[in-house]
């Protein structure tokens, strides 16, 4: 059986309820809810995609922000020159104050994204995603970022004061 479509519609001719002019407004309405319930999932899911994706970029920048961090506190440690060892000291801190503030852009960011899930959660009748526990890993990363700092500036003034 060959289908023929209507150019001005989606809905092939073959269609049974078209062929006998059976299509009333609420079949209609119903399809424009649907489609309007599906968009929202596939926004939901979008938003929810985006998230997952920038945490797993938040913990990698943290585990690298870290490192950094570890590898200068060493190479200060262990440095014989005093410029050398201030300076590096400096860096650490420098780090630390970048740290921090990617952690709070990271947060205002995630409370955007939080705000947009909600309202389509709302909208869906379905409840809203909660991220208590990211934002508490933020800032935990921002606390440790606040004790680097405060140690590393602790250091310097230590290493100019013997200097």
């Amino acid at each position: 059986m060959l289908i023929e479509s209507d150019p001005r519609s989606n809905v092939s001719s073959a269609d049974p309820l078209l062929k006998k002019g059976v299509k009333t407004a609420l079949t209609d309405a119903h399809n424009s809810d649907d489609r309007q319930a599906d968009l929202l999932k596939v926004q939901l899911s979008i938003y929810i995609d985006l998230y997952k994706s920038h945490f797993d970029l938040f913990l990698k920048a943290s585990t690298i922000y870290l490192a950094v961090v570890a590898g200068l506190a060493v190479s200060s440690n262990k440095a014989d020159d005093l410029p050398i060892r201030c300076a590096l000291s400096v860096m650490v801190s420098i780090a630390s104050i970048v740290g921090f503030l990617g952690g709070q852009l990271y947060k205002e960011w995630l409370i955007s994204v939080e705000e947009s899930i909600g309202l389509l959660s709302n909208k869906l009748g379905v409840p809203p995603i909660g991220f208590i526990q990211t934002k508490k890993m933020i800032r935990i990363e921002q606390f440790v970022s606040v004790l680097i700092l405060v140690a590393s500036l602790t250091n310097t003034i230590a290493l100019l004061i013997r200097g």
